[in-house]
């Protein structure tokens, strides 16, 4: 092979690796939705990074903010590793159950500069007289963080 073409062929590979690298770090970055919605978790304070002792997460499947009001979804899938029990512990959530039925409960406590009122839809009701937190059961729950109000 002439030296001008091992030449040509070498820069073209160069050029494609370099392509390739640009690529693989700009596939890494948090996109804009991704940096809004862990913003909103911060706010609620439900961002993994606020809770350290936990080293899990859960990852919501809808997160958004309005007039100062964060609004975060979740879904639980009623396994060991995933339940409405797991979710209360990995955010050490620690109020006691409000408005109790078969099919939803709501929690309500103040962290820091925020109060959060959490509610967990269960996707079966429970049987009468049956916790549903302490079982692996499957649940939609909603966050729902303001600024504590005055009063």
């Amino acid at each position: 092979m002439p030296t001008t073409a091992r030449r040509a062929f070498r820069a073209g590979g160069a050029l494609f690796a370099l392509a390739v690298i640009a690529w693989g770090v700009i596939s890494l970055l948090p996109t804009p939705a991704t940096r809004a919605a862990e913003q909103v978790e911060r706010q609620a304070g439900m961002h993994h990074d606020q809770h350290e002792p936990a080293q899990r997460f859960y990852v919501p499947t809808s997160a958004h903010s309005k007039n100062g009001v964060a609004v975060l979804r979740y879904r639980v899938h009623g396994s060991q590793d995933s339940c409405v029990r797991d979710f209360l512990r990995t955010y050490e959530i620690k109020a006691e159950p409000q408005n109790v039925t078969r099919l939803e409960t709501t929690y309500s406590d103040d962290t820091g500069n925020t109060h959060r009122l959490i509610t967990v839809a269960y996707e079966h009701p429970a049987a009468p007289g049956k916790d549903t937190r302490s079982d692996n059961t499957a649940a939609r729950i909603t966050v729902t963080a303001r600024p504590p109000t005055d009063g």
